[in-house]
Protein backbone atom coordinates (compact mmCIF):
# COMPACT_ATOMS: atom_id res chain seq x y z
CA UNK A 1 0.00 0.00 0.00
CA UNK A 2 1.34 3.43 -0.98
CA UNK A 3 1.27 5.55 2.16
CA UNK A 4 2.36 8.84 0.60
CA UNK A 5 -0.28 11.53 1.07
CA UNK A 6 -1.49 13.24 -2.09
CA UNK A 7 -3.90 16.16 -1.84
CA UNK A 8 -5.37 15.62 -5.33
CA UNK A 9 -5.99 11.92 -4.74
CA UNK A 10 -7.43 12.70 -1.30
CA UNK A 11 -10.27 14.56 -2.97
CA UNK A 12 -10.66 12.64 -6.23
CA UNK A 13 -9.98 9.04 -5.20
CA UNK A 14 -10.52 6.76 -2.24
CA UNK A 15 -7.37 7.71 -0.35
CA UNK A 16 -5.10 6.79 -3.29
CA UNK A 17 -6.50 3.26 -3.30
CA UNK A 18 -8.52 3.50 -6.48
CA UNK A 19 -12.03 2.13 -6.55
CA UNK A 20 -13.07 -0.77 -4.36
CA UNK A 21 -13.11 -4.08 -6.28
CA UNK A 22 -16.66 -5.20 -6.98
CA UNK A 23 -17.21 -8.80 -5.87
CA UNK A 24 -19.34 -10.61 -8.47
CA UNK A 25 -22.23 -12.70 -7.25
CA UNK A 26 -21.40 -16.39 -7.35
CA UNK A 27 -23.96 -18.72 -8.85
CA UNK A 28 -23.83 -22.22 -10.31
CA UNK A 29 -24.84 -22.37 -13.96
CA UNK A 30 -27.59 -24.87 -14.71
CA UNK A 31 -25.61 -26.23 -17.67
CA UNK A 32 -22.81 -27.22 -15.30
CA UNK A 33 -25.19 -29.18 -13.09
CA UNK A 34 -26.65 -30.82 -16.20
CA UNK A 35 -23.21 -31.92 -17.45
CA UNK A 36 -22.31 -33.33 -14.02
CA UNK A 37 -25.54 -35.34 -13.89
CA UNK A 38 -25.07 -36.59 -17.46
CA UNK A 39 -21.50 -37.67 -16.65
CA UNK A 40 -22.64 -39.67 -13.66
CA UNK A 41 -25.54 -41.23 -15.62
CA UNK A 42 -23.19 -42.20 -18.44
CA UNK A 43 -20.74 -43.69 -15.94
CA UNK A 44 -23.52 -45.78 -14.38
CA UNK A 45 -24.74 -46.84 -17.81
CA UNK A 46 -21.24 -47.91 -18.86
CA UNK A 47 -20.84 -49.87 -15.66
CA UNK A 48 -24.18 -51.57 -16.26
CA UNK A 49 -22.98 -52.48 -19.75
CA UNK A 50 -19.93 -54.06 -18.09
CA UNK A 51 -17.57 -51.52 -19.62
CA UNK A 52 -14.40 -51.65 -17.59
CA UNK A 53 -13.95 -48.53 -15.46
CA UNK A 54 -17.26 -47.08 -16.58
CA UNK A 55 -18.12 -45.55 -13.23
CA UNK A 56 -14.60 -44.14 -12.88
CA UNK A 57 -14.93 -42.44 -16.27
CA UNK A 58 -18.27 -40.97 -15.21
CA UNK A 59 -16.91 -39.69 -11.92
CA UNK A 60 -13.84 -38.14 -13.58
CA UNK A 61 -16.00 -36.43 -16.19
CA UNK A 62 -18.33 -35.14 -13.48
CA UNK A 63 -15.30 -33.85 -11.53
CA UNK A 64 -13.99 -32.00 -14.61
CA UNK A 65 -17.34 -30.33 -15.21
CA UNK A 66 -17.63 -29.47 -11.50
CA UNK A 67 -14.18 -27.83 -11.65
CA UNK A 68 -14.97 -25.87 -14.83
CA UNK A 69 -18.46 -24.72 -13.90
CA UNK A 70 -18.24 -24.51 -10.10
CA UNK A 71 -14.71 -24.66 -8.74
CA UNK A 72 -12.93 -22.20 -11.05
CA UNK A 73 -15.73 -19.56 -10.98
CA UNK A 74 -15.92 -19.84 -7.18
CA UNK A 75 -12.14 -19.39 -6.81
CA UNK A 76 -12.31 -16.35 -9.11
CA UNK A 77 -15.00 -14.79 -6.91
CA UNK A 78 -13.01 -15.55 -3.76
CA UNK A 79 -9.93 -13.92 -5.31
CA UNK A 80 -11.83 -10.70 -5.94
CA UNK A 81 -13.36 -10.87 -2.47
CA UNK A 82 -9.90 -11.15 -0.95
CA UNK A 83 -8.82 -8.04 -2.84
CA UNK A 84 -11.97 -6.23 -1.74
CA UNK A 85 -11.36 -7.18 1.90
CA UNK A 86 -7.77 -5.97 1.66
CA UNK A 87 -8.96 -2.74 0.05
CA UNK A 88 -11.46 -2.22 2.89
CA UNK A 89 -8.79 -2.79 5.55
CA UNK A 90 -6.54 -0.23 3.88
CA UNK A 91 -9.47 2.15 3.47
CA UNK A 92 -10.30 1.94 7.18
CA UNK A 93 -6.70 2.80 8.00
CA UNK A 94 -6.57 5.64 5.50
CA UNK A 95 -9.90 7.08 6.65
CA UNK A 96 -8.16 8.14 9.87
CA UNK A 97 -4.49 8.54 8.93
CA UNK A 98 -5.09 10.47 5.72
CA UNK A 99 -7.58 12.79 7.41
CA UNK A 100 -4.84 13.62 9.91
CA UNK A 101 -2.39 14.12 7.04
CA UNK A 102 -4.89 16.43 5.38
CA UNK A 103 -5.11 18.54 8.54
CA UNK A 104 -1.31 18.83 8.62
CA UNK A 105 -1.28 19.78 4.94
CA UNK A 106 -3.92 22.45 5.55
CA UNK A 107 -2.06 23.85 8.56
CA UNK A 108 1.14 24.06 6.50
CA UNK A 109 -0.68 25.98 3.74
CA UNK A 110 -2.09 28.42 6.29
CA UNK A 111 1.35 28.88 7.83
CA UNK A 112 2.71 29.69 4.37
CA UNK A 113 -0.12 32.15 3.66
CA UNK A 114 0.30 33.71 7.13
CA UNK A 115 -2.95 35.65 6.67
CA UNK A 116 -2.80 37.68 9.88
CA UNK A 117 0.66 39.10 9.23
CA UNK A 118 -0.18 39.58 5.55
CA UNK A 119 -3.32 41.50 6.49
CA UNK A 120 -1.43 43.79 8.85
CA UNK A 121 1.27 44.58 6.32
CA UNK A 122 -1.00 44.88 3.26
CA UNK A 123 -3.38 47.26 5.01
CA UNK A 124 -0.63 49.29 6.62
CA UNK A 125 -1.76 48.48 10.14
CA UNK A 126 1.85 48.14 11.23
CA UNK A 127 2.27 51.84 10.48
CA UNK A 128 -0.66 52.50 12.80
CA UNK A 129 1.05 50.70 15.66
CA UNK A 130 0.08 47.05 15.23
CA UNK A 131 3.00 44.62 15.50
CA UNK A 132 2.64 41.95 12.73
CA UNK A 133 4.76 39.45 14.67
CA UNK A 134 2.68 39.34 17.85
CA UNK A 135 1.08 35.89 18.17
CA UNK A 136 -0.61 36.16 21.55
CA UNK A 137 -2.97 39.15 21.68
CA UNK A 138 -2.42 39.40 25.44
CA UNK A 139 1.18 40.37 24.66
CA UNK A 140 0.16 43.58 22.89
CA UNK A 141 1.73 46.80 24.14
CA UNK A 142 -0.22 49.68 25.61
CA UNK A 143 0.30 51.64 22.38
CA UNK A 144 -1.15 48.81 20.30
CA UNK A 145 -4.13 48.47 22.60
CA UNK A 146 -4.77 52.20 22.36
CA UNK A 147 -4.64 52.15 18.54
CA UNK A 148 -6.63 48.91 18.29
CA UNK A 149 -8.81 48.66 21.43
CA UNK A 150 -10.57 45.41 20.48
CA UNK A 151 -8.67 42.18 19.91
CA UNK A 152 -8.71 41.07 16.26
CA UNK A 153 -10.19 37.72 15.42
CA UNK A 154 -10.35 35.30 12.51
CA UNK A 155 -13.26 33.39 11.04
CA UNK A 156 -12.94 30.40 8.72
CA UNK A 157 -15.40 29.12 6.16
CA UNK A 158 -15.55 26.11 3.86
CA UNK A 159 -16.58 26.15 0.21
CA UNK A 160 -18.49 23.38 -1.53
CA UNK A 161 -18.24 24.41 -5.18
CA UNK A 162 -14.99 22.47 -5.46
CA UNK A 163 -14.05 19.05 -4.04
CA UNK A 164 -14.95 18.04 -0.51
CA UNK A 165 -15.00 14.93 1.65
CA UNK A 166 -17.35 13.88 4.43
CA UNK A 167 -15.00 12.09 6.83
CA UNK A 168 -15.43 9.31 9.34
CA UNK A 169 -14.90 11.71 12.26
CA UNK A 170 -17.99 13.67 11.18
CA UNK A 171 -16.04 16.64 9.82
CA UNK A 172 -16.20 18.04 6.31
CA UNK A 173 -12.84 18.68 4.70
CA UNK A 174 -12.85 20.94 1.67
CA UNK A 175 -10.55 21.96 -1.13
CA UNK A 176 -12.03 25.45 -1.21
CA UNK A 177 -11.49 27.54 1.94
CA UNK A 178 -11.79 31.11 3.11
CA UNK A 179 -10.24 32.91 6.09
CA UNK A 180 -11.10 36.42 7.25
CA UNK A 181 -9.24 38.55 9.78
CA UNK A 182 -11.04 41.50 11.36
CA UNK A 183 -9.12 44.33 13.09
CA UNK A 184 -10.71 47.06 15.19
CA UNK A 185 -9.20 50.53 15.08
CA UNK A 186 -10.45 53.53 16.96
CA UNK A 187 -12.54 54.86 14.08
CA UNK A 188 -12.81 52.02 11.58
CA UNK A 189 -12.80 48.27 11.02
CA UNK A 190 -10.18 46.67 8.77
CA UNK A 191 -11.16 43.42 7.08
CA UNK A 192 -8.85 41.08 5.19
CA UNK A 193 -10.09 37.92 3.45
CA UNK A 194 -8.06 35.30 1.63
CA UNK A 195 -9.65 32.54 -0.46
CA UNK A 196 -7.61 29.52 -1.53
CA UNK A 197 -7.81 25.97 -2.83
CA UNK A 198 -5.57 23.33 -1.32
CA UNK A 199 -5.18 21.55 -4.67
CA UNK A 200 -3.89 24.73 -6.32
CA UNK A 201 -0.53 25.76 -4.94
CA UNK A 202 0.41 29.44 -4.55
CA UNK A 203 -2.93 30.69 -5.90
CA UNK A 204 -5.12 32.87 -3.73
CA UNK A 205 -7.68 35.66 -3.89
CA UNK A 206 -7.34 38.53 -1.44
CA UNK A 207 -9.92 41.13 -0.49
CA UNK A 208 -9.27 44.15 1.77
CA UNK A 209 -11.99 46.42 3.13
CA UNK A 210 -12.22 49.35 5.53
CA UNK A 211 -15.44 50.42 7.23
CA UNK A 212 -16.01 53.41 9.49
CA UNK A 213 -18.06 52.50 12.54
CA UNK A 214 -20.31 55.44 11.78
CA UNK A 215 -21.21 53.93 8.38
CA UNK A 216 -22.47 50.60 9.74
CA UNK A 217 -26.26 50.58 9.77
CA UNK A 218 -26.92 47.08 11.07
CA UNK A 219 -25.53 43.60 11.64
CA UNK A 220 -27.40 40.67 10.17
CA UNK A 221 -26.74 37.09 11.26
CA UNK A 222 -28.33 34.29 9.28
CA UNK A 223 -28.20 30.58 8.46
CA UNK A 224 -28.89 29.28 4.98
CA UNK A 225 -29.01 25.77 3.53
CA UNK A 226 -26.72 24.65 0.72
CA UNK A 227 -26.78 21.41 -1.29
CA UNK A 228 -23.26 20.55 -2.46
CA UNK A 229 -22.61 18.85 -5.79
CA UNK A 230 -22.49 15.10 -5.09
CA UNK A 231 -20.08 14.62 -8.00
CA UNK A 232 -17.49 16.60 -6.05
CA UNK A 233 -17.74 14.34 -3.00
CA UNK A 234 -15.56 11.26 -2.42
CA UNK A 235 -16.64 10.49 1.14
CA UNK A 236 -19.96 9.69 2.77
CA UNK A 237 -23.06 11.44 1.48
CA UNK A 238 -23.13 14.90 3.01
CA UNK A 239 -26.73 15.78 2.16
CA UNK A 240 -27.41 19.45 2.82
CA UNK A 241 -25.33 21.69 5.03
CA UNK A 242 -26.13 24.76 7.12
CA UNK A 243 -24.06 27.80 6.15
CA UNK A 244 -23.73 30.49 8.81
CA UNK A 245 -22.84 34.08 8.01
CA UNK A 246 -23.01 37.61 9.32
CA UNK A 247 -23.42 40.78 7.29
CA UNK A 248 -22.30 44.31 7.99
CA UNK A 249 -24.93 46.49 6.38
CA UNK A 250 -23.78 49.91 5.14
CA UNK A 251 -25.66 52.44 3.01
CA UNK A 252 -26.26 50.86 -0.39
CA UNK A 253 -24.38 47.65 0.35
CA UNK A 254 -24.18 44.56 2.54
CA UNK A 255 -20.86 42.83 3.23
CA UNK A 256 -21.39 39.16 4.01
CA UNK A 257 -18.91 36.88 5.76
CA UNK A 258 -19.46 33.13 6.09
CA UNK A 259 -18.07 31.44 9.17
CA UNK A 260 -17.87 28.09 10.93
CA UNK A 261 -19.47 28.49 14.32
CA UNK A 262 -17.68 27.58 17.54
CA UNK A 263 -17.59 29.03 21.04
CA UNK A 264 -14.58 31.25 20.38
CA UNK A 265 -15.88 32.64 17.10
CA UNK A 266 -19.37 33.23 18.51
CA UNK A 267 -17.85 35.10 21.46
CA UNK A 268 -15.70 37.21 19.11
CA UNK A 269 -18.70 38.14 16.99
CA UNK A 270 -20.58 39.23 20.10
CA UNK A 271 -17.53 41.31 21.07
CA UNK A 272 -17.54 42.86 17.60
CA UNK A 273 -21.19 43.87 18.05
CA UNK A 274 -20.33 45.55 21.33
CA UNK A 275 -17.36 47.34 19.80
CA UNK A 276 -19.47 48.68 16.93
CA UNK A 277 -22.16 49.87 19.35
CA UNK A 278 -19.53 51.65 21.43
CA UNK A 279 -17.75 53.30 18.50
CA UNK A 280 -20.76 54.23 16.37
CA UNK A 281 -21.17 57.94 17.13
CA UNK A 282 -20.38 57.40 20.81
CA UNK A 283 -21.39 55.05 23.66
CA UNK A 284 -25.10 55.95 23.46
CA UNK A 285 -25.50 55.04 19.77
CA UNK A 286 -27.91 52.29 18.80
CA UNK A 287 -27.23 49.79 16.03
CA UNK A 288 -29.80 47.43 14.64
CA UNK A 289 -29.28 43.71 14.94
CA UNK A 290 -31.10 41.19 12.80
CA UNK A 291 -31.26 37.47 13.40
CA UNK A 292 -32.45 35.10 10.68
Amino acid sequence: MNNEFNIHEYFTMNYNLGRKPIVPKFSVKPIGILFIIISLVVGIALTASEVAGGIVIGILAAAVFALVYIGIPYMAVMKVKKKADEWQRNFDIRSSTWDAEFDKFHEARLAKLNPKKTAILRQGLDLMGLDPDVVNEDDRTEEETKAFPQKPFAIAAKGYKSYYRRCADGNNRTDENKLTWIFFGTQEIFIYTVEYKLTVEDEKKETMQELFYSDIVSIKIETSVETPDKDKNTGDDIGTIAVESFSLVVPGNSLQFAFTSNAQVDSSIQGMKGMIRLRKNGPTAVIQEQEA
